[in-house]
């Protein structure tokens, strides 16, 4: 969700491009409305770049992802773009947030990820309140405001420490790391 880049003209073979299409079959089923559309508007791209034959072998596919739960992904109440432009900018965020019991507070995070789970999508980030990483519920965020200044540390300097704190392992992270070819 990187705004306007594009990417250079890029080849795969067939079974590359099932694995893209079912990844972006489950992003378009389990994501928020606006990840859902750019995984359709993608997977669109992708059918319009291939031969007749390539397209219909595509179709053909038998993989499929199932329907998410009916509690998964609410409508949000709010435009999620400022999140996305906070991370992207490595600005802090100003969050007026609804817990699970239904407290609402005002927060400033320093966000660095969002992350698509099975029921929820989440804002990962170092919470000044808190003084401590937290994930927030991206349907409970009921107002966010990118404020002007950046926060203390890179974004991936952030990631690192998140992950590290909450014991990711390094490999969940490896899927775009790795170089062509290697496995």
């Amino acid at each position: 969700m990187a705004g306007s880049r594009s990417l250079p003209p890029i080849s795969f073979p067939l079974e590359e491009v099932e694995a893209l299409v079912l990844g972006a079959r489950w992003v378009a089923e389990h994501a928020a409305p606006e990840a859902a559309g750019a995984a359709r508007q993608a997977v669109a791209r992708i059918m319009d770049a291939l031969t007749p034959e390539q397209a219909e072998a595509i179709r053909g596919i038998a993989l499929f992802v199932g329907p998410h739960a009916d509690d998964a992904f609410d409508e949000l109440d709010f435009d999620p773009a400022p999140l996305h432009a906070s991370i992207q900018s490595e600005r802090r965020l100003a969050l007026c947030y609804e817990d699970g019991a239904g407290e609402v507070t005002d927060r400033v995070i320093w966000p660095f990820a969002m992350a698509l789970f099975d029921r929820a999508e989440v804002l990962l980030g170092w919470c000044e309140l808190r003084r401590d990483y937290r994930t927030f519920r991206i349907d409970r965020i009921v107002a966010a405001r990118v404020l002007l200044d950046r926060y203390p540390r890179p974004r991936a300097v952030l990631l690192g420490e998140w992950r590290q704190a909450d014991g990711v392992p390094h490999e969940r992270f490896r899927l775009v790391e790795r170089g062509v070819g290697e496995r």
